[in-house]
Protein backbone atom coordinates (compact mmCIF):
# COMPACT_ATOMS: atom_id res chain seq x y z
CA UNK A 1 0.00 0.00 0.00
CA UNK A 2 3.28 1.91 0.04
CA UNK A 3 6.58 1.87 -0.98
CA UNK A 4 7.71 2.56 2.91
CA UNK A 5 7.11 -0.35 4.74
CA UNK A 6 6.42 1.91 7.57
CA UNK A 7 3.46 3.64 5.81
CA UNK A 8 2.64 0.19 4.75
CA UNK A 9 2.01 -0.80 8.36
CA UNK A 10 1.01 2.29 9.45
CA UNK A 11 -1.76 2.62 6.45
CA UNK A 12 -3.09 -0.93 7.11
CA UNK A 13 -3.89 0.04 10.77
CA UNK A 14 -5.26 3.20 9.93
CA UNK A 15 -7.37 1.26 6.99
CA UNK A 16 -8.40 -1.54 10.04
CA UNK A 17 -9.79 0.83 13.05
CA UNK A 18 -11.46 3.04 9.66
CA UNK A 19 -12.88 -0.55 8.61
CA UNK A 20 -13.87 -1.23 12.40
CA UNK A 21 -15.23 2.24 13.39
CA UNK A 22 -17.56 1.83 9.98
CA UNK A 23 -18.64 -1.63 11.06
CA UNK A 24 -19.29 -0.92 14.62
CA UNK A 25 -21.63 2.18 13.70
CA UNK A 26 -23.29 0.18 10.71
CA UNK A 27 -24.40 -2.40 13.28
CA UNK A 28 -24.06 -5.28 11.41
CA UNK A 29 -24.48 -8.85 11.99
CA UNK A 30 -20.61 -10.73 12.76
CA UNK A 31 -20.60 -13.11 9.93
CA UNK A 32 -21.14 -10.15 7.40
CA UNK A 33 -18.87 -7.62 8.95
CA UNK A 34 -16.64 -10.60 9.57
CA UNK A 35 -17.03 -10.94 5.42
CA UNK A 36 -16.52 -7.52 4.75
CA UNK A 37 -13.05 -7.57 6.75
CA UNK A 38 -11.82 -10.76 4.85
CA UNK A 39 -12.78 -8.84 1.74
CA UNK A 40 -10.73 -5.37 2.93
CA UNK A 41 -7.88 -7.58 4.10
CA UNK A 42 -8.10 -9.87 0.22
CA UNK A 43 -7.71 -5.90 -1.21
CA UNK A 44 -5.02 -4.76 1.26
CA UNK A 45 -2.98 -7.81 0.12
CA UNK A 46 -3.36 -7.52 -3.60
CA UNK A 47 -2.24 -3.89 -3.20
CA UNK A 48 1.23 -4.52 -1.46
CA UNK A 49 1.06 -7.40 -4.10
CA UNK A 50 1.34 -4.35 -6.93
CA UNK A 51 3.56 -2.30 -4.92
CA UNK A 52 6.32 -4.76 -4.66
CA UNK A 53 5.50 -5.53 -8.88
CA UNK A 54 5.65 -1.78 -9.19
CA UNK A 55 8.67 -1.55 -7.25
CA UNK A 56 10.32 -4.52 -8.76
CA UNK A 57 9.89 -2.65 -12.22
CA UNK A 58 11.83 0.52 -11.06
CA UNK A 59 14.78 -2.16 -9.86
CA UNK A 60 14.78 -3.54 -13.39
CA UNK A 61 14.69 -0.21 -15.25
CA UNK A 62 17.10 1.00 -13.12
CA UNK A 63 19.43 -1.52 -14.27
CA UNK A 64 18.90 -0.86 -17.80
CA UNK A 65 19.46 2.43 -17.50
CA UNK A 66 22.63 2.07 -15.62
CA UNK A 67 24.19 0.70 -18.51
CA UNK A 68 22.91 3.30 -21.46
CA UNK A 69 26.03 5.69 -21.57
CA UNK A 70 25.47 9.44 -20.78
CA UNK A 71 26.96 11.83 -23.02
CA UNK A 72 28.13 14.86 -21.06
CA UNK A 73 29.01 17.43 -24.08
CA UNK A 74 27.53 17.17 -27.17
CA UNK A 75 30.65 18.37 -29.30
CA UNK A 76 32.71 15.38 -27.57
CA UNK A 77 29.85 13.06 -29.10
CA UNK A 78 29.70 14.81 -32.34
CA UNK A 79 33.78 14.40 -32.82
CA UNK A 80 33.28 10.33 -31.51
CA UNK A 81 31.03 10.18 -34.17
CA UNK A 82 32.70 12.01 -37.10
CA UNK A 83 35.79 10.30 -36.46
CA UNK A 84 33.49 6.93 -36.40
CA UNK A 85 32.48 8.18 -40.21
CA UNK A 86 36.06 9.15 -41.21
CA UNK A 87 37.14 5.28 -39.78
CA UNK A 88 34.29 4.05 -42.15
CA UNK A 89 35.01 5.95 -45.29
CA UNK A 90 38.83 5.05 -45.05
CA UNK A 91 37.65 0.96 -44.57
CA UNK A 92 35.14 1.57 -47.42
CA UNK A 93 37.82 3.09 -50.24
CA UNK A 94 40.35 0.22 -48.80
CA UNK A 95 37.46 -2.61 -49.86
CA UNK A 96 36.66 -0.59 -52.80
CA UNK A 97 39.91 -1.19 -53.97
CA UNK A 98 40.62 -4.53 -53.09
CA UNK A 99 37.51 -5.06 -55.37
CA UNK A 100 38.78 -3.56 -57.96
CA UNK A 101 42.05 -5.63 -57.67
CA UNK A 102 39.62 -8.86 -57.56
CA UNK A 103 37.75 -7.24 -60.82
CA UNK A 104 41.35 -6.44 -62.89
CA UNK A 105 42.23 -10.23 -62.03
CA UNK A 106 39.12 -11.79 -63.43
Amino acid sequence: MAFDSRLTIQHGLAMSNDIQRELDEAELDPTTADTIRRVAGHVRYYADLEDENVLSDIEDLRSEVANIPIVDDPEDRLNELEATVEQLQRENRYLFSKLDELETRL
